[in-house]
């Protein structure tokens, strides 16, 4: 990881660059995801491997960037994961 990683996680931290690649990715463009609505979460995850083996050692994993964001729609609450690797 160097400076061009550091960098890139801090752009894509910002909630507006973060909403307008969910926007052009699933949207088309279209302004449909709100950066006032993300919500920044931590970008670290355990995960224990499944096999066979006898080594169940915790793994722990990164994303670059990790959020949620809740909407209400037909008086039902929707709540998605979003995150992003760089």
């Amino acid at each position: 990881m160097g400076t061009k990683d550091t960098i890139t996680k801090d752009y894509m931290a910002d909630n507006r660059v973060f909403a307008d690649v969910f926007n052009h990715m699933l949207y088309k463009g279209k302004n449909i995801m709100d950066p006032d609505t993300l919500h920044p979460l931590d970008t670290t995850a355990l995960a224990v491997p499944y096999g066979s083996g006898t080594s169940e050692v915790p793994v722990q994993k990164f994303r670059d960037e990790f959020k949620s964001l809740n909407v209400m729609h037909d008086d039902s609450r929707i709540y998605l994961l979003l995150g992003i690797e760089n």
